[in-house]
């Protein structure tokens, strides 16, 4: 009987500490002295990467001090609204009278576009603009919006051109050095169909315009071969790898500053395709920003992180208004 009342004793005593340390755990928890584990798998509580890229473009998750919080990425939500200007950046390529599709809008369709963001007081800005307001204090428009053209096609020149002059707005052209020769040689400058690129006279033009600032697309892996655009190829050493992007950017930029007079500071995946890997070569070749092709807002501020811009690809299915309307609801 002696020891079955100090076996009650003892369960009694264990189940006592037991809620006591359990009490003073939730609340420390409650005080803040202890951080509750974090729900995962929760998009706007934990950053989610587009359902568009496939697990081996997944970005790793491992925290480093040593980068910038990206564009509305790599915090929640709710922090990158709270201290974030939100700016929508548009993705076209060939502007054509009489095509529709994906890739291609009529110049009536840009006209309506530019129209509609002057009447709603944006202004279209740069990756430089970007630039001197992180690095030197150059206040961004109250509104920005940013306004891309990809692949470098002669229509950029013939069709768009003309309209940002109209509507003394800026964009952003990425050009794809291997279409730029390839086209030049093969066509005749009057060629405005959408395969004909860009000539480097045209590119000079409309750089030394103030208007169109020049980007990097690649000089030739704007294509699908072993390579998909710019990821690493499977079994390939990062050496070798970021070895393929020096030697092929470096490419585009020594003939675009020899025959137009321009240097590049950011790169446009093609395709949008793009792994971790493609981020850390682009970063340690010295560029300052990447656009990719996943779908979302960009919260810019003082510290954000320009390397993963997202962008809305631009089809005449889709209603600008409502594009735009997203800086608003996030």
């Amino acid at each position: 009987m002696h020891m079955m009342k100090r076996r009650i004793y003892s369960i009694l005593l264990f189940s006592l500490l037991s809620l006591a340390i359990l009490t003073g755990f939730a609340w420390q928890v409650q005080a803040g002295q202890v951080q509750a584990p974090a729900p995962t798998g929760v998009r706007g509580q934990w950053p989610v990467i587009s359902d568009q890229l496939k697990e081996d473009v997944s970005m790793s998750r491992t925290p480093n001090p040593d980068v910038k919080a990206s564009a509305g990425e790599s915090e929640t939500d709710a922090d990158c609204k709270k201290k974030g200007v939100p700016m929508v950046i548009l993705m076209y390529h060939a502007i054509l009278p009489g095509k529709a599709g994906k890739w291609v809008v009529s110049p009536n369709l840009l006209e309506a576009d530019l129209k509609f963001l002057q009447k709603g007081g944006y202004t279209a800005v740069t990756v430089a603009d970007l630039l001197d307001y992180q690095l030197r204090d150059v206040p961004l428009p109250e509104k920005p919006v940013m306004l891309t053209f990809d692949d470098g096609s002669r229509t950029n020149y013939t069709y768009a051109f003309p309209l940002l002059k109209k509507y003394n707005q800026k964009a952003v052209m990425a050009v794809v050095g291997a279409f730029i020769d390839k086209g030049y040689r093969a066509n005749g400058f009057e060629d405005n169909t959408c395969r004909t690129s860009l000539t480097y006279a045209q590119i000079r033009e409309m750089h030394e315009s103030g208007l169109v600032e020049i980007q990097n697309h690649s000089y030739d892996l704007h294509k699908i071969e072993e390579r998909n655009g710019m990821k690493i190829k499977r079994g390939e050493s990062y050496e070798a790898y970021e070895r393929v992007l020096k030697d092929d950017l470096f490419k585009l930029e020594q003939v675009l500053e020899e025959r137009a007079g321009v240097r590049c500071n950011a790169v446009a995946f093609p395709f949008g395709s793009y792994t971790k890997d493609a981020f850390r070569a682009v970063k340690n070749l010295g560029y300052c920003a990447s656009f990719t092709c996943n779908e979302g807002v960009n919260y810019i501020d003082k510290n954000t992180d320009l390397f993963y811009l997202k962008r809305y690809n631009r089809d005449p299915g889709r209603d600008i208004a409502l594009l735009m309307a997203r800086c608003a609801s996030g």
